[in-house]
């Protein structure tokens, strides 16, 4: 099942006004590489491959698109993929942030030009993670420098959009960032907070406690976390039934 779905809508754009069509996006559940869609088919959980995305976003070129985002994230590849899919397009771009964009979601959500977010909605940044459970010295050095690399390329589209410092996204990156759509909005991450037309929007001063959420969402990390655990069996047991048909074939 994809985590995206495309979908032709009329919205209107004022009280007098007849209404424009845009095509809807919504981006939902898991962020996934090419190569790990079938993990996630096998499960029936929600993703999709950049590369199935793309062809279908090539339908709509020259028209007006309205991304929602739902999503807690993924592979950051993949969403590097679809970041530079939506600023090539022709047409307007616009993201809308309903519930969440968090690691990996935010980074596809700064391929819009113009960023909307609900009044309940989280943006989250952070450092890239990987798992390297066993390992050589010059295997961590590796995997340092490549987690140092893709940090690089992702502080590059928060910085295109923001205009804000390097190193002071790095440092928002490091201590894993959550923001309020008026923190997303005064620190240009996003334009507008949705349902406060001629209202003056103000940064409450009120940023998300990563304690809090966290318990917020336990149940959810709980889902994700017997979800990991099952794939990684699966792919565990997958890999001994190779490695015993090969023995049977030697």
């Amino acid at each position: 099942m994809p985590f995206w779905n495309f979908k032709r809508v009329i919205k209107n754009q004022g009280e007098n006004d007849e209404g424009k069509e845009v095509i809807e996006l919504r981006i939902e559940g898991d962020i996934v590489d090419d190569d790990r869609v079938w993990l996630y088919e096998w499960f029936e959980e929600p993703c999709t491959s950049p590369n199935t995305f793309r062809e279908e976003l090539k339908q709509y070129e020259g028209e007006t698109l309205e991304v929602i985002i739902n999503s807690y994230g993924g592979d950051v590849f993949a969403a590097a993929s679809i970041y530079d899919d939506l600023k090539r397009r022709r047409g307007k771009t616009m993201g809308v942030v309903s519930g969440k964009a968090m690691s990996a979601a935010s980074v596809i959500l700064m391929g819009c030009e113009y960023i909307k977010m609900s009044p309940t909605a989280i943006l989250m940044i952070h450092d890239p993670l990987t798992y390297l459970g066993w390992g050589s010295l010059s295997d961590f050095k590796q995997t340092v420098n490549v987690l140092e690399t893709v940090k690089d390329t992702i502080l590059n589209a928060y910085e295109l959009r923001t205009k804000r410092s390097r190193n002071e996204l790095s440092d928002m990156m490091t201590i894993e960032k959550y923001m309020s759509a008026q923190e997303s909005v005064k620190l240009n991450f996003a334009d507008e907070v949705l349902f406060t037309e001629g209202q003056t929007v103000l940064n409450s001063g009120f940023s998300f406690d990563r304690g809090a959420i966290l318990n917020s969402v336990k149940p959810t990390i709980e889902h994700l976390k017997n979800l990991s655990e099952m794939k990684s069996k699966a792919t565990k047991n997958l890999e001994i039934e190779r490695l015993e048909l090969e023995l049977t074939l030697m």
